[in-house]
């Protein structure tokens, strides 16, 4: 489903942009645009619902995978020795909210995105409310975005072209932010729950199908991470100091 709601995208916003490239760019009459009436827009109105049923069939599947998926936690923190009351040797049962804050990181590891939905349509609401795009939609052979005529019409295959257009531009940008500075400068969503599960020595077991899966190596080098801060802080300073053995 997913495949053919892109592949029905893709083939409806080449056909939308060539209808728009072609009449709004032309200095004489050489096309002229459907009206939302005929038939050609009636076609193009049908197979935008199939894409859009397909996309949310897609996406169910996606969040039913998802919320199928069979997860273990490995931890790899070591029982304490003590004494109780009566002077008797025991070991301190290693605690569980480590495992359980890994948990909740990794659900919300689930909702990351590599472009953000808020900027998109913020963007996208002042470029085509704030800047008159919208106006560009209007039947007419010219690219200026003044107020239409009362008489004149807007097209539904001129519109498609360009909101898809502009989103196409503003995703190329957010992804191109966050491959090439984002993330090699700033932070990595992936890289830092990797950090985190080493911090907090638990490796984790992904299993996404059957017979297939993945293992994220968490296990750290520090004696003891169920510890205080004072005491965890100096075994990070003898890790950096390579001071702890492999």
């Amino acid at each position: 489903a997913g495949a053919v709601a892109t592949s029905f995208t893709v083939i409806l916003f080449c056909g939308s942009g060539y209808w728009f490239l072609f009449f709004k760019a032309q200095t004489e009459v050489y096309t002229m645009v459907p009206l939302d009436s005929e038939r050609e827009v009636t076609l193009f109105k049908m197979l935008l619902t199939v894409a859009a049923v397909c996309a949310a069939i897609s996406m169910a599947h996606t969040v039913y995978r998802q919320c199928n998926y069979d997860i273990l936690f490995l931890d790899w923190e070591k029982a304490r020795a003590t004494l109780t009351p009566a002077g008797k040797a025991t070991t301190a049962p290693v605690s569980t909210w480590r495992q359980f804050f890994i948990a909740n990181e990794w659900n919300e590891l689930q909702t990351q995105r590599i472009t953000s939905r808020d900027l998109t349509l913020l963007l996208m609401m002042l470029f085509l409310l704030g800047l008159d795009f919208q106006n560009l939609g209007v039947i007419e052979p010219t690219m200026r975005t003044n107020e239409p005529a009362p008489y004149q019409v807007s097209s539904l295959l001129l519109r498609f072209a360009i909101g898809g257009g502009l989103m196409l531009v503003i995703g190329l940008c957010q992804i191109a932010y966050k491959i090439v500075f984002h993330h090699n400068y700033v932070c990595h969503p992936i890289q830092q729950f990797v950090d985190l599960l080493s911090l907090s020595n638990i490796s984790i077991i992904i299993l996404d199908d059957e017979c297939s899966g993945y293992y994220i190596h968490g296990r750290s080098l520090m004696a003891f991470t169920d510890t205080s801060m004072a005491e965890l802080s100096q075994q990070m300073r003898k890790e950096q100091e390579m001071q702890v053995s492999a």
